[in-house]
C-alpha cells in the first residue's frame, strides 16, 4: 500500500474523492500528499474567504455589519477596506503557490454563506495591483459561472452583485473555456456591460449558458452574441431569450454539437432555409423546452434533414394534440438519422389534471398518433415518449419495440390510458415479453393492468430492471403483485405509483406494494 500511495495519479485520484475536512487533513499527513490536496481544495473558489485567508493580514480594515437575514444566519458580514497600498509582492505568495489551481469560479453559490466581502475600494487595490490584467487573480480558470443574486447565497443582495461586476475579469482569463450568465433588469447597466466586456474577450469558450430574465425579454443576449465570431463554440444552453435573430445565427457556429433552448421564442423566418444551407454542420444532441408545437417545428427547418444528431429531447409546456403529435413524430423522423440517434424524448403537458375533466364522449377509443416511422431508429438506448392527450399504447407496438431497439435500456411510453379515459391494453404477460426481448432494460415507465397476475409469474427467472413506474395502473391484489414483483425483480431500487390520482385506489394499493418491498431493496 505505501509503494502504491508514492503514485501521484493514485495519491490526486483519491483527493478527487474527498471532501473538504479530509483533503485539509491529507494536506498536512505528508510532503506527498501536499500538492494533490492543496488541488483539490483550491479547484472551486466559491467565496474570497480562502483568497484572504493567504494575504497580509495588515492589507485590511474591517467593518463589521448584521446578518442581512438572521433566519438563514447569525453571523456578522465582514466588509473589507484597504488598510494600505495592496502591491504585487503582497500578491506574490497567492499568485505564484495557489491562484494557478482555481479551475472553477462560483462565486456565492447556496451551500457557502459568504461573510467575507470586499469593498469597492478594496476592489480597486487589487486591480491596481494586478495592473488591471484579465485573469490575474486565476490564470488556469476553466469554469465560470456569474453571480446571479437569486441562485447564490442569500448574503448577496442586488448592491453587492452591482459592485461585484466591474471586477469580475481579474478571474476571467484567456483559457476560460465555459461561461455562465443572466442578464437582469434590477441589476443595470454597468452589471450587464460588465459581462459583456468581459466575456467577448473569451477566445477559446466552448460552452456558453445564457438566461435572460428582462420582462418583456431584452435584446442584450441577442446583440451579445452576434457582437463577435463564436467560432470555437460547442455547447449552448439559452433560455427566455425573444429575437428572430437567435435561431439563424446559432444555427451558422461551425463547431456547435449540442444545443438546449428553454422556454426561447422561435419565430417563423420571412425567408425560410432551404435543405441545401450549411445550417448546423456538428450538431449531435438537440435538448428543446418549447410552449407548444410552432417553435419546435420552426427551429427543425434549420436542422437538415437526416442530421447524424445522437441525441433529440423535445418538452412542450403545453398539451400536443393528435394531430400535433404526429407532425413532432413526422419531423423527428424526417431530420434525424436511424444510424446515430441513440436518445429521444417526446414529452408533452396534459390538458386533463383531474377525472372531472375528462371528455364525456370519445368518439374513437382506438385513436393514436402512429410511432411506426421511429421504429427505423435501432440504434436508440432510452426512449421517452409522454403524449397523454395522443399516445395509445397497444400490445402490437410493445411487441415491436425488442426487435426495433436491441440496445434499450430506458423506455417510457405514457398516453391515453388513464384510469378515467381509455383503460390500458397492456397486461404483466405484455411486460415480461417485453422483458425478455430487451435483455438491456434498466428503467421502465409503462401502465399495464395486473388483474390476471398470481405471482407465480417469474419462478426462475430474475429481471434487471431497477427503476419501474406503473404510473396509475390497475391494481387489485397487491398481494399477489408484491410476490409477482420479489420473485422476478431482484435488483430493483425504485419503484413510482402515481401519477394523476394521489388519493385513489390504485396509489393506496401501489403503496402497500411499496411497503411491502420497503423490507427488501426498494426506496
Amino acid at each position: 500500500m505505501e509503494q502504491v500511495l508514492r503514485i501521484p495519479e493514485v495519491v490526486r485520484t483519491i483527493c478527487s474523492n474527498l471532501n473538504t475536512a479530509s483533503n485539509r487533513r491529507m494536506a498536512l499527513t505528508c510532503r506527498s500528499f501536499l500538492e494533490p490536496a492543496l488541488d483539490e481544495l483550491w479547484r472551486t473558489l466559491r467565496s474570497f474567504q480562502s483568497l484572504v485567508d493567504v494575504l497580509p493580514s495588515d492589507l485590511w480594515t474591517v467593518d463589521l455589519l448584521p446578518p442581512p437575514d438572521p433566519a438563514v444566519s447569525d453571523m456578522e458580514l465582514r466588509v473589507l477596506y484597504p488598510a494600505r497600498v495592496v502591491t504585487p509582492e503582497d500578491l506574490k505568495r497567492y499568485t505564484e503557490y495557489y491562484s494557478r489551481r482555481i479551475r472553477t469560479f462560483a462565486y456565492g453559490e447556496r451551500s457557502v454563506h459568504n461573510q467575507v466581502f470586499f469593498s469597492i475600494e478594496a476592489l480597486q487595490t487589487l486591480q491596481l495591483a494586478t495592473q488591471g490584467t484579465p485573469g490575474a487573480l486565476s490564470p488556469l480558470l476553466t469554469t465560470f459561472v456569474w453571480p446571479l443574486e437569486d441562485l447564490v447565497d442569500p448574503y448577496l443582495d442586488t448592491d453587492s452583485l452591482k459592485q461585484l461586476a466591474p471586477y469580475m475579469f481579474l478571474f476571467l482569463g484567456e483559457q476560460v473555456t465555459s461561461l455562465s450568465f443572466t442578464t437582469n433588469r434590477k441589476l443595470g447597466p454597468v452589471y450587464i456591460a460588465s459581462i459583456h466586456s468581459a466575456s467577448l474577450q473569451l477566445s477559446k469558450l466552448k460552452s456558453l449558458t445564457v438566461r435572460d430574465r428582462f420582462t418583456p425579454p431584452s435584446i442584450f443576449s441577442i446583440d451579445y452574441l452576434a457582437r463577435r465570431a463564436w467560432n470555437t463554440l460547442e455547447e449552448v444552453d439559452i433560455a427566455y431569450v425573444s429575437s428572430p435573430a437567435l435561431v439563424p445565427l446559432l444555427a451558422t457556429l461551425p463547431l456547435l454539437r449540442r444545443i438546449t433552448l428553454n422556454m426561447v421564442e422561435v419565430p417563423l423566418p420571412n425567408h425560410p432555409p432551404t435543405n441545401q444551407e450549411p445550417f448546423f454542420p456538428s450538431l449531435k444532441e438537440i435538448d428543446l423546452s418549447f410552449d407548444g408545437l410552432d417553435p419546435f417545428l420552426t427551429f427543425m427547418l434549420y436542422v437538415p434533414l437526416k442530421n447524424r444528431t445522437t441525441m433529440l429531447h423535445f418538452l412542450s409546456h403545453s398539451q400536443l394534440s393528435l394531430p400535433d403529435a404526429q407532425k413532432v413524430v413526422s419531423t423527428i423522423a424526417r431530420h434525424t438519422h436511424p444510424l446515430t440517434l441513440e436518445s429521444l424524448e417526446c414529452v408533452a403537458s396534459s390538458r386533463i389534471t383531474d377525472e372531472s375533466e375528462a371528455d364525456l364522449d370519445i368518439e374513437d377509443v382506438n385513436a393514436s398518433v402512429d410511432i411506426f416511422p421511429l421504429f427505423d431508429f435501432a440504434k436508440l438506448t432510452e426512449l421517452r415518449l409522454i403524449l397523454p392527450d395522443a399516445l395509445q399504447v397497444t400490445p402490437l407496438i410493445l411487441s415491436r419495440i425488442p426487435h426495433a431497439y436491441p440496445k434499450l435500456q430506458r423506455l417510457q411510453m405514457l398516453g391515453l390510458s388513464l384510469p378515467f379515459y381509455v383503460p390500458t391494453r397492456i397486461t404483466h404477460e405484455h411486460v415480461l415479453d417485453l422483458l425478455d426481448g430487451c435483455p438491456n432494460l434498466l428503467s421502465l415507465a409503462l401502465q399495464f393492468d395486473t388483474e390476471r397476475v398470481t405471482g407465480q409469474e417469474c419462478k426462475g427467472k430474475a429481471y434487471g430492471l431497477q427503476d419501474w413506474g406503473v404510473y396509475d395502473s390497475p391494481i387489485y391484489s397487491p398481494s399477489r403483485v408484491l410476490s409477482f414483483i420479489q420473485a422476478g425483480f431482484p435488483h430493483l431500487v425504485w419503484l413510482t405509483s402515481s401519477h394523476l390520482e394521489p388519493h385513489g385506489a390504485f396509489k393506496r394499493r401501489w403503496d402497500a406494494v411499496i411497503d411491502g418491498l420497503s423490507l427488501l431493496h426498494v426506496l
